[in-house]
């Protein structure tokens, strides 16, 4: 039995170990639910590389630290899902610069009896030719509304905010969609 106190003294020690080792740690709770001062997105129509399915988010980073966008979604009252970026991961904007990150569009819910015509589907016009600094939208939109995780400096969080849309990026690709 003389073996029997070191042998205990050895699996209570293995056992504090393991136990140590076996904890999960926690995600940290978001320290942000809103965008820092100074990031801003805008859609811009897709390139003629791009499929008309397909849009550009602009993102501007005028903070002192580097944008990390974990997390994109773009929702619409009229898409049936929600845009998704076309490139998986993080995508990280240096700060005081300026980044593109492609989305691709979901299908839309038609609101008239017309429903999308299997060559609409297939083969949609660009939405536009080039993004217009003075372009204004001719009706009022729907809430086209950007949802970013992301980490900028010490704040990590995500937030779903109202995105711009200048050029009607959004208006053209329903009404392709929808003819």
């Amino acid at each position: 039995m003389l073996w029997a106190a070191p042998a205990l003294a050895l699996l209570c020690a293995g056992v504090v170990v393991v136990a140590g080792c076996g904890q999960i740690q926690a995600r940290p709770a978001p320290s942000a639910t809103a965008l820092p001062r100074g990031i801003s997105a805008t859609l811009l129509p897709a390139t003629p590389a791009q499929t008309a399915k397909q849009v550009r988010l602009w993102v501007h980073n005028n903070t002192s630290d580097d944008l990390v966008v974990n997390k994109v979604r773009l929702t619409d009252p009229r898409f049936l899902g929600y845009g998704r970026p076309a490139q998986y991961g993080s995508v990280t904007i240096p700060a005081g610069q300026e980044g593109e990150l492609t989305v691709t569009l979901p299908p839309v819910a038609c609101t008239d009896a017309a429903t999308p015509s299997p060559a609409a589907v297939a083969e949609q016009p660009d939405p536009t030719a080039s993004p217009s600094p003075t372009a204004t939208p001719t009706t009022p939109a729907p809430d086209t509304t950007l949802v970013v995780g992301f980490t900028v400096g010490a704040a990590t969080g995500t937030t779903s905010e109202r995105v711009s849309d200048p050029d009607d990026v959004i208006e053209a690709y329903v009404a392709a969609q929808c003819r």
